[in-house]
């Protein structure tokens, strides 16, 4: 990885509202995934033969995993439950990623002979992120993008501001160029799906370019402002 950069935060093993996401550079990361959206009551993962997460997943990407919660309690939508050492250890040899966190210490381990460079932060929100950046910290998860699009909330980096606006106005950026605006205003009225894709994928994008800012002067991490627009 760069010396910044941030890992794609999925759900249940995947990119939020996102399903062709294989041309798209934003998108070209390792994936994190969370061991708690594959070990519930009548998983898949508790059977004996399954398949490696990569392949179950349908996903090239390299990819990590991780707990919700650092407790070792595992939080699902079918109840929450603890998580021995001896099933998590089954769990990594089952489902084979090539990174994933330590049951005791949290430090991410790499399987194999891949490396991965530093622990990463996972950030509450956008503050908490920029806040984070500021400290020093270089890897992140990606999960308050998730929030935000699922909140109704575009980011757009520009000269050193993270604007944070809805979805009222067309942002300005490349990656919304094609889309006629007025029409993915109405896909957020009628609550369509598409309007959360555009989002995800410009959010990842907006993303993708401040850290390729911070990759070519990381002097500019200190003049790094949000503004709210109205």
């Amino acid at each position: 990885m760069q010396s910044h950069d941030f890992v794609i935060t999925t759900q249940y093993g995947s990119i939020p509202h996102v399903v062709d996401y294989k041309d798209m550079k934003c998108f070209n990361r390792t994936f994190q995934i969370y061991v708690d959206d594959f070990i519930y009551n009548g998983s898949y993962y508790l059977n004996k033969d399954v398949l490696p997460i990569k392949e179950f997943c349908s996903v090239s990407n390299n990819i990590i995993v991780t707990f919700k919660d650092k407790s070792n309690l595992l939080r699902t939508r079918r109840g929450n439950r603890k998580f021995t050492k001896d099933e998590y250890i089954e769990f990594i040899e089952k489902a084979d990623p090539d990174f994933y966190m330590d049951f005791d210490t949290k430090k991410i381990i790499s399987r194999g002979n891949k490396i991965f460079s530093s622990n990463f932060i996972e950030c509450k929100n956008i503050e908490d992120f920029v806040f984070n950046l500021k400290n020093g910290d270089k890897i992140f998860s990606t999960n308050f993008i998730n929030e935000l699009v699922n909140n109704g909330q575009l980011i757009t980096y520009k000269s050193e501001i993270i604007y944070i606006s809805d979805y009222s106005s067309k942002p300005e950026c490349s990656c919304c160029s094609n889309f006629e605006w007025d029409y993915v205003i109405h896909m957020c009225d009628i609550k369509e799906i598409c309007a959360l894709t555009v989002g995800m994928i410009h959010n990842f994008t907006q993303l993708d370019n401040l850290f390729k800012e911070i990759q070519k002067n990381i002097l500019i991490i200190d003049l790094i402002k949000i503004k709210k627009c109205d």
